[in-house]
Parts: C-alpha cells; structure tokens; sequence
C-alpha cells in the first residue's frame, strides 16, 4: 500500500524541481531520478494511491500558482516566477 508519505514524498520532488530554477518542465522521468527510482515504480506506486503524476503535479503547481499570488503584487509577477 502506498502511504501518504510516499505522495508527501512526490509532491516535495516536484517543488523542488520547480524552485530549481530551471524553465524545463518536470516530467515523471525527472522526479523518479529525484526520488532513486524507476520510472515505472514511481508510477505504480501513485496507481496504488488512486492518482497519477499528472494529476499531482497539476495540484502542487495549482499550490505554488496560489502561493505566489499571495505574497506576489501581480498575477503577472506570479506568473513569471513560475
């Protein structure tokens, strides 16, 4: 069974890539190095939660996009920090 740690672990792979400061988009590839593992574990292991990576990721840049809005003074600066 596949934990909320383990989705927890995931989702700080994905902010980390993305406050990395590169403009590459973040693919499950990417994360999976991240995290040590293939690829495919990495996505049978969000199968076994009942979501997939594009789902995640969607959700942790929904997360960031509202953070920065918060705290940024235009959408436009928010959106270029992205």
């Amino acid at each position: 069974m596949v934990t909320s740690k383990a989705i927890s672990e995931i989702r700080q792979s994905i902010v980390a890539l993305a406050h990395n400061g590169s403009r590459r988009p973040i693919h499950l590839k990417s994360v999976a190095q991240e995290l040590g593992v293939e690829p495919r574990t990495l996505q049978r292991r969000l199968y076994r939660a009942g979501t997939t990576f594009r789902r995640v990721l969607a959700e942790v840049r929904l997360e960031l996009a509202t953070n920065k809005l918060s705290v940024e003074a235009t959408v436009l600066d928010a959106a270029s920090a992205l």
